[in-house]
């Protein structure tokens, strides 16, 4: 771990030194049988003279015990470390596994079961019994019954406990296990209630969509790769040029960006999937892949919290006028811009040479049940729907140069597109400019001038 300070102290081997972190916190740092222990992070507010005395004490008990490195899980317990610094430290490591870390679900801990147990006067991990647990549980069905949360986010926020509860005592890694037991075992869980219904948008609705002038090239190419390759918004948003091969028709999704940090890593399912894509997409494709020049990113993606507020907006410019889709209810859910993904494995139900296994692994799904929902969508709505995945409006395959379009000719041969670069005078892909511009929305004026036509 790097550090921004040490202490110039010299101390004795037998009281340890402490350390401060970029984030101003104290870490104190243990020799034991010649080898260098670091202890659980302080939490914030600590003094240096505080640390140092914690260190010691921890230090001398455990020379009087002996303690060897192994014995990491019992330094840690002798501690005075807070639950929150707990939780920080449990989240703090899942990114060092590189798993994504992801800001509001820590935020559901903080906000829906760290008050619980403070107000029960918890004051650490190895504290926790299985009735703070049970009042959690009753605080969360009690938020949700006043809808003060959705019972969704009521499960959420206690799935997320019962994993920090379940490292406490059996995590891999030596440091975050403080305690012998876990304290949620056998603890039931807050009520999920009744599951709320999800949108799509039918064929036609699609379509319509991506012809409609009124919505920006840039934001209908988003649409349409999203829909026809069933993609997560951070798996479109690390999608490269390297990962198409127009010659057998075929996609390579294995990364993703985070939603937080923008930082490119596994996907969600951390699993890598090829996918066979829809015929019609792949002239869109190809125009991306001369844009970029045969590298890098296809597309830059907006800040991920507008894309379904504008994406709503796009459809009301596109006349496609249906409540479901822009009122949310006690029963559904208004339609939110991962329910393009949805969309497309619906329509992938609907293609009679596709079964139920085949659109799990395109869409990338770890259990059969989960796709089950869109399979029977998809069947439903066969025949009273247009044909799905249909041709990509020509609009979409201009080069944008300003205010004007130009047509450029696919390639005749497109294995020779990263050997031979073509590449424009000017940036000839809007999303790419975005990059080098101080904001998406800085060069909305022309979304803007688009929704007045």
């Amino acid at each position: 771990m790097r550090t921004i300070a040490t202490s110039n102290r010299q101390t004795s081997r037998n009281v340890g030194t402490v350390q401060q972190l970029p984030d101003g916190r104290w870490q104190g740092i243990l020799t034991l049988k010649g080898r260098r222990v670091r202890l659980p992070i302080f939490e914030a507010g600590t003094t240096e003279a505080e640390a140092r005395r914690q260190t010691a004490k921890i230090a001398r008990a455990a020379k009087r015990m002996k303690l060897e490195v192994a014995a990491g899980p019992t330094v840690a317990a002798m501690t005075t470390e807070s639950i929150s610094g707990y939780v920080d430290r449990v989240f703090t490591a899942r990114s060092a596994r590189g798993l994504r870390r992801q800001d509001n679900e820590q935020a559901r801990i903080t906000n829906h079961v760290l008050p619980v147990l403070l107000h029960r006067k918890v004051e650490s991990m190895q504290k926790v019994t299985a009735a703070d647990c049970r009042a959690i549980v009753e605080v969360l069905d009690n938020k949700a019954e006043s809808d003060e949360v959705s019972p969704s986010t009521a499960y959420q926020a206690w799935s997320l406990w019962k994993w920090i509860c379940r490292e406490s005592c059996s995590s891999k890694i030596a440091a975050l296990r403080v305690r012998p037991d876990d304290p949620a075992a056998g603890v039931l869980p807050p009520d999920r209630g009744s599951s709320k219904a999800r949108q799509w948008l039918y064929p036609e609705e699609l379509s319509a969509l991506l012809a409609c002038e009124r919505v920006p090239v840039r934001w209908r190419r988003i649409y349409a790769l999203t829909t026809y390759l069933c993609l997560r918004a951070g798996e479109l948003g690390a999608l490269e040029a390297e990962d198409v091969d127009l010659q057998r028709g075929r996609v390579r999704v294995d990364k993703a960006m985070a939603r937080d940090t923008k930082e490119i890593g596994p996907t969600k399912t951390e699993d890598t999937r090829v996918l066979d894509v829809p015929k019609n997409i792949l002239p869109l494709l190809q125009q991306l892949l001369i844009e970029v020049g045969g590298r890098g990113r296809l597309l830059a993606l907006p800040p991920f919290e507008d894309l379904a507020a504008n994406l709503r907006d796009h459809i009301a410019r596109a006349g496609i006028i249906r409540r479901e889709l822009t009122d949310s209810s006690k029963t559904s859910v208004r339609l939110r811009f991962h329910d393009l993904r949805a969309t497309g494995i619906s329509y992938l139900a609907m293609l009679p040479e596709m079964t139920g296994f085949d659109i799990r692994d395109y869409a990338g799904h770890t259990e059969l049940s989960t796709t089950d929902k869109y399979v029977r969508r998809g069947r439903k709505a066969r025949d009273s729907v247009a044909a799905p995945f249909g041709p990509i409006p020509p609009s979409l395959l201009d080069v944008p140069i300003g205010n004007d379009r130009i047509s450029t000719p696919l390639p005749s041969n497109v294995s020779t597109l990263k050997k031979k670069v073509w590449r424009p005078q000017r940036d000839s892909n809007s999303c790419y400019s975005l990059e080098r511009a101080v904001s998406w929305a800085g060069l909305d004026d022309g979304d803007r001038k688009a929704a007045q036509k």
